[in-house]
């Protein structure tokens, strides 16, 4: 591993291994070119620890504790930055910036004993790199549902400008805004773009049907789809005028089987002339379902026919003077 901070890394690493770890593995960040990870595993009590190293940011150590209940799964970390901690949503993480690792493994142990009543899941290692990509899921997942907290969107302010004084709330609430409407408005682009050559369409009628495309995920608001925000700009298969599918679906009951299932419902009760066009699903980068919306009617236009003169004679024109 070509790492940028050896010395520093690798003292890290040792670190671990000093603890009781093994298996060493490692690995690049796809989209995340400048972040390397280093992979221990601590068989005997189910405990993944991660060595980090970002150029720009500098090296940290995570340690997972992998419960047989997902949800209690537990992310320890002494990364200086908080929102560095990306595996997990914020709520499974114990932040503790600039301990030791040994410091770090007795955290995370004291909180075993605590929850002796919860097994561990076993560490498979030939399944180690899907089940990184799940920690990562999962903080992705509450990134996108629940946004940035306050702290980290301070926290990210102060390191992008020293010199600027505290974010007010309503700059904080903006700032979160913001970003929650790039990441879903970024998504949205992202499912279209994968579903590409799946899609039954020929590519003419492709591109004049973009602004027509409609993307249904797991975290889809389908109120919010009804109203005239931002957010329902960005999905513009909702954008059609005077058809009434709005007010249908303020309507709709939301049920537990989550927004693509409700969609699907919803939509097989439209009538034929309003009914979307299933083009298709995509795992990547989230789970969603793709639509047409119905391509607009075109009403004729009456031809102003021209006023019929009468069958007189036209009368010769007056001389003036």
């Amino acid at each position: 591993m070509d790492w940028k901070k050896p010395t520093r890394t690798m003292a890290r690493i040792q670190s671990i291994a000093n603890l009781g770890f093994d298996s060493t593995r490692y690995w690049r960040i796809a989209g995340m070119d400048d972040w390397r990870i280093a992979t221990l595993i601590h068989e005997r009590q189910g405990i993944l620890a991660i060595v980090h190293e970002a150029e720009q940011i500098g090296t940290w150590t995570t340690l997972i504790r992998i419960s047989t209940d997902r949800s209690e799964s537990l992310a320890y970390s002494n990364a200086l930055i908080r929102s560095n901690i990306i595996w997990m949503p914020p709520t499974r993480h114990r932040h503790h910036p600039g301990i030791s690792e040994e410091a770090l493994m007795e955290r995370i142990s004291e909180d075993a004993l605590h929850h002796s009543d919860l097994g561990f899941n076993p560490i498979d290692t030939d399944k180690l790199s899907s089940q990184l990509e799940s920690f990562f899921a999962m903080a992705t997942d509450f990134r996108f549902k629940e946004g940035f907290s306050d702290y980290e969107v301070q926290e990210a302010w102060k390191n992008q400008c020293e010199a600027c004084g505290p974010m007010t709330s309503k700059q904080i609430r903006m700032t979160q805004s913001i970003i929650r409407d790039t990441i879903e408005e970024r998504i949205i682009a992202a499912c279209i773009s994968e579903l590409g050559d799946k899609c039954p369409l020929p590519a003419q009628e492709w591109r004049a049907s973009m602004s027509r495309f409609l993307v249904i995920t797991e975290h889809t608001e389908l109120r919010s789809l009804t109203s005239h925000s931002r957010r329902n700009r960005m999905n513009l298969g909702m954008q059609i005028p005077d058809s009434g599918i709005r007010s249908r679906l303020r309507k709709v009951k939301l049920t537990s089987d989550g927004p693509r299932a409700i969609f699907s419902r919803f939509n097989a009760g439209l009538p034929t002339s309003l009914r979307y066009n299933f083009l298709g699903s995509v795992d990547s980068p989230v789970h969603a379902d793709i639509y047409c919306a119905p391509a607009p009617m075109h009403t004729a236009t009456p031809i102003k026919q021209p006023i019929q003169k009468s069958g007189k004679p036209d009368k010769p024109p007056q001389l003036i003077g």
